[in-house]
């Protein structure tokens, strides 16, 4: 196990991330009797997260906002941004 900013190493496979949040000058421990407070947002990342995230978004967005025909779902946003989205 190691931890990097992934700067200057290079993610190999699969890895977990953690990250803390609280309103900014706040600090307290991690609530380790709760499972999940919300104050610590985990998941896991592979080395090619970029192909997955462009994944989702072509298979799964924009076949769901291509079906968004209808002006109804779009309230008052201007044509010149819906077709921009």
């Amino acid at each position: 196990m190691f931890f990097t900013s992934g700067e200057n190493e290079k993610l190999l496979d699969k890895a977990v991330f953690f990250s803390k949040f609280l309103p900014d000058g706040q600090k307290r421990r991690v609530n380790l009797a709760e499972a999940n407070d919300g104050e610590v947002l985990f998941g896991e990342i592979s080395k090619n997260c970029l192909l997955q995230l462009n994944n989702v978004m072509e298979l799964t967005y924009q076949p769901m906002i291509e079906r968004l025909e209808d002006k109804k779902y779009w309230g008052e946003c201007d044509p010149e941004y819906i077709e921009e989205f």
